[in-house]
């Protein structure tokens, strides 16, 4: 119960703050640096992170913002995954492999709050190496616990197919990035910038609804153990 009340809390306050520190944000984008305000077109989540903004100012309220949604975020998927092994713990034949990949969303979770301390406009390309590992991380520790779940009798259907759904989308839009390249004409840049916000809230909401197909398990699991303890005594 705790558990998943920091999860839900977690993934809460990352899109509160995300969603925050884009309206207060003025500093421009790569196209229009001294367009005073974020644009949902033009502007990547990591600028909300810069230092200084497009036209030269301190940004240190929406950095401010970002960086702690991105921790929040961080500690969420942390404390799903940790949780997820737990229950893996139970489950002998599924044992390895779901605690394989539930580590590796544990490994996307450290890599997640390494984002929020690698200013896009000071570091260059490692900030974006760290997206992209947190990414395929994430990504390959979801398809491991898609097809570890689906064998669970007691996880919900819904919860599986939402799942794989949204790793789906996860993994064309990673694919998209790097098919894109960085001097892209302008309306491919724009489908990089969109697909971000759109890919990243469907991902996080899935981690956040996950929370109660792994109490929903939890309760069955538990269920099951215990009308298997009545059988056994009579």
């Amino acid at each position: 119960m705790i558990l998943g009340i920091i999860i839900t809390v977690g993934f809460t306050a990352f899109l509160s703050l995300i969603i925050t520190a884009m309206i207060i944000y003025d500093g421009g984008n790569f196209d229009e640096p001294n367009l005073p305000k974020y644009s949902f077109y033009k502007n990547f989540i990591s600028d909300l992170g810069r230092i200084y903004t497009f036209d030269g100012e301190l940004n240190i309220v929406p950095r401010i913002l970002f960086q702690v949604s991105v921790i929040f975020g961080g500690i969420a998927i942390l404390t799903l995954y940790a949780f997820l092994i737990d229950i893996f713990r139970k489950e002998k034949r599924l044992k390895k492999i779901g605690i394989t990949g539930a580590s590796s969303g544990i490994l996307s979770a450290i890599f997640c709050m390494m984002i929020a301390f690698l200013a896009f406009d000071i570091y260059n390309k490692l900030p974006v190496i760290c997206m992209f590992i947190f990414g395929i991380f994430i990504m390959l520790a979801n398809f491991i616990l898609f097809f570890t779940i689906r064998k669970i009798n007691e996880y919900p259907n819904f919860y599986k197919v939402l799942f794989i759904g949204c790793n789906f989308l996860l993994l064309v839009f990673i694919v998209i990035n790097i098919a894109i390249e960085h001097d892209s004409p302008y309306w491919q840049e724009i489908v990089k910038i969109v697909g971000q916000k759109i890919v990243f809230a469907i991902n996080i909401i899935n981690l956040g609804l996950q929370v109660y197909g792994i109490n929903k398990y939890a309760i069955a699991y538990d269920k099951s153990q215990a009308l298997l303890a009545e059988t056994r005594l009579e």
